[in-house]
């Protein structure tokens, strides 16, 4: 009876199952039911999804169109950009081409009436020769010009014969030709010599204008004024602006001496410098060393500061140059040397001043040097003016005038100067640094 009943429950269930129908009292749902439902979703997610892919692909075909369109613009502008470009050469070649017809046209009618056309030239290039010949040939002319119009270098007359020499800026040892700044002792003494021993002068007459320089230099002309005195030669000087220190120790040798009342005259006396470069050089990093023969070799270098006794030593030079100065003004003004080393103190002094103190004779110029100069020789007659150093273009050119006779100079010499000549074949002596001078 049972197996009965079951049976026809699971016909029954299966003829529900057959009507698409939940068995009853079942939880499960016919399988081809869930399938049908599944199928449903699948389809309509796929259709969703169709949608967004469609959606994308009709972006990213409009994003091409769009790329698509700025490109074809460009290369549309790079096509407007090289026409243009064409047709500005087209029109430079054409210009180009009636320029070079024109130019043809204008040559063969040129041609025709045999004219030829000249050529360019650099004026500055085929001329410059010329230039520079005409600048020399000026610069000749200038010179030649003032040598002309300089004074002459002899006036004529039937008086004393006077010979002019000037001592013109800083004196110096060696060669220095008037004119320049420089008076050389070199220089001048040869003038002095050409005048006593050549020219056979009565008297020379001194043109000074000079704040002094070498003391060794106005030691070598002092010596040719006293030859010359010696000789009987009237020396005469007149001082102009300046002539002080060693100018000054040249002119206290004349016979007589004029200035004017503002000229500076005096500075009697000697100095010396010495300059100390020792800080610099450490900082620089430069070290010297010295071999020496003796503790005073090297003094006055500028590697290194003086010492005590190096300073009192040169003090002493100082004052030996000092005093051969006073000596010999002493002896050139006919005064007490202790009265000349009461003033040599290096003080400058006015005209009129060093008159009262006797260092001048009076107030006047070159042309009453002149006068005195003829009154002092003692000849009647216009003096016959010879001016030694006139400016003249070899002096411009070449400097100092040459030494006419310097053999019979040389003879005048000593002959003890030969004798000496071994000593100064000695080169490695080292000159001081420290400079000194009467000034």
């Amino acid at each position: 009876m049972d197996i009965k009943e079951g049976k026809e429950e699971e016909n029954k269930d299966m003829e529900d199952l057959k009507k698409d129908r939940l068995p009853t009292g079942s939880k499960y749902r016919p399988y081809y039911t869930y399938m049908n439902e599944n199928k449903n979703e699948s389809d309509s997610l796929k259709k969703d999804k169709n949608v967004d892919i469609d959606k994308k692909i009709e972006d990213i075909v409009n994003e091409k169109i769009k790329e698509e369109k700025i490109r074809e613009d460009r290369i549309r502008e790079e096509i407007l950009r090289e026409e243009r470009l064409r047709e500005e050469i087209r029109k430079e070649e054409k210009l180009r081409e009636e320029r070079r017809k024109e130019r043809i046209a204008f040559e063969n009618s040129e041609k025709s009436k045999s004219v030829k056309k000249p050529k360019k030239r650099n004026w500055f290039s085929r001329n410059k020769i010329f230039i520079f010949l005409g600048f020399i040939l000026l610069l000749a002319v200038v010179l030649f010009a003032a040598a002309l119009f300089s004074p002459s270098d002899y006036l004529p007359g039937t008086g004393p014969k006077i010979a002019v020499l000037n001592i013109h800026g800083t004196m110096i040892t060696g060669e220095g030709a008037y004119g320049f700044g420089y008076t050389g002792s070199d220089t001048l003494c040869a003038l002095i010599r050409k005048a006593v021993d050549e020219e056979k002068v009565d008297a020379i007459v001194f043109r000074i204008n000079s704040g002094g320089g070498s003391g060794s230099a106005a030691d070598e002309i002092v010596f040719e004024i006293n030859r010359a005195k010696e000789k009987g030669v009237i020396i005469i000087s007149t001082i102009g602006d300046a002539g002080a220190s060693a100018a000054y120790w040249v002119a206290s040798q004349s016979d007589y001496i004029y200035v004017t009342n503002s000229t500076i005259t005096g500075s009697i006396g000697a100095i010396g410098m010495h300059e100390d470069h020792s800080k610099k050089l450490e900082e620089e990093g430069v070290n010297v060393t010295v071999f020496k023969s003796g503790p005073f070799k090297d003094m006055g270098s500028q590697h290194r500061p003086l010492t005590d006794e190096e300073k009192e030593y040169w003090q002493q030079i100082v004052d030996d140059m000092k005093n051969n100065m006073v000596r010999e003004v002493a002896k050139g003004r006919n005064l007490d040397e202790g009265y000349i080393q009461s003033l040599a103190d290096g003080r400058i002094i006015t005209g009129q001043k060093a008159i009262e103190l006797k260092l001048v004779d009076e107030i006047g110029n070159f042309y009453t040097a002149l006068d005195k100069a003829k009154e002092l020789v003692g000849k009647e007659g216009e003096p016959n003016v010879l001016y030694m150093d006139k400016v003249s273009l070899s002096s411009l050119i070449f400097g100092a005038e040459s030494k006419n006779n310097e053999n019979t100079n040389l003879n005048e010499k000593s002959n003890s100067s030969s004798n000496e000549s071994n000593e100064s074949e000695i080169t490695d002596i080292k000159i001081p640094t420290v400079w000194m001078k009467a000034f």
